[in-house]
Formats: C-alpha cells, structure tokens, sequence
C-alpha cells in the first residue's frame, strides 16, 4: 500500500514470494519475527561487523531473518538448494542475480546481496545503474569503498534510492 506521509511503497503480505510459492505455512511466517534479532545482538559469538550489519540495515529495512536465511543457503551452495528442489523459497531477484555470478556487481558484500538481491539487480539490470553512477560519480575510490566493499552509508543510499525510484517493496522485507 502507498503512504502518502512516507512517500514509500510499504508491499504487504500478497507482496511475499514465499507466501505466493506455497511452501510455507502461515504460522511459520508469522513467527519470522524481527526480534529474533535481538538474540543474535546479544550472542557474544555474533561477530561487531554483524551486528552492525543488523543494527544498520536488517531491523531498519526489517529484512526477514527467514528469507534472509533462506537466501544465504542458495547463495553459498546453489546447487544444493536446486537439486532439493528448494529453489522455490528464494528471492526471485536472487535467484537472476546467480543465473550469471560473473556480472555481479563488484564492493557489494554477500550479506547486502542476499538481503536487498532486488536492489543489487536494479543496479546491475535496471535504470539503477545510471542513477547510482550519476549520484556517487564525484566520489573518489576511497569515499566508495574500504579496498573491498562499499561504505555503509552508501549501501544505505543505494537502498534509498531504489525505493524512492521504484516504489517497489524490499523482496526480502518481512511484512
């Protein structure tokens, strides 16, 4: 539904691929809860890059722990997931995205990837890609990235601005 306060396209439960393929019964995506959240912050083997990653990104964006769960098993072992005919639980984006590994967008770090893989794909297929370059296109290599990834606040910005031009819900948001 759109919030004309927020001026976001916050989606709803019909929204949820998981919900459309079938696979999961209501009660399981109803207890995918963001305050399961709250036991990986005070794990002390929950590493600080983690729970900042958490604390940044997941509960703000309200990335389901599910999904996200999920996605990462498909993005670490895809033919694992594939041969159990598990496929079907996987972001759709996610699933374009590993089609081709090799065009993959280079500083975004796995955990970005397989929480906001509809972002990621924007960048790389949509009209993203001329937005995110005209916007950071004064920015030095070190104002974009550490060496490896791209700095937080512009993963951030880079989220912003897929919503703000798509109007589209996060794929991977719990609803």
């Amino acid at each position: 539904m759109f919030n004309l306060f927020t001026k976001k396209y916050e989606g709803n439960k019909e929204d949820c691929y998981l919900l459309k393929s079938g696979s999961f019964e209501q009660k399981i995506l109803d207890d995918d809860k963001l305050e399961l959240y709250n036991d990986l912050l005070r794990d002390n083997k929950t590493s600080d890059n983690i729970k900042d990653v958490i604390r940044g990104f997941f509960i703000p964006y309200k990335i389901s722990l599910l999904k996200f769960s999920l996605n990462k098993e498909y993005y670490e072992n895809p033919h694992t997931v594939i041969f159990y005919n598990n496929d079907k639980h996987i972001a759709p984006s996610l699933k374009k995205i590993m089609e081709n590994q090799f065009d993959i967008a280079m500083g975004y770090p796995s955990w970005f990837i397989i929480a906001f893989p509809d972002v990621v794909l924007w960048v790389m297929q949509g009209d993203g890609f001329e937005i995110i370059n005209k916007r950071f296109k004064n920015l030095t290599d070190d104002e974009i990235g550490d060496g490896n990834h791209i700095r937080p606040n512009l993963l951030n910005d880079t989220i912003k601005l897929y919503q703000s031009n798509t109007s589209k819900p996060l794929e991977c948001k719990k609803y």
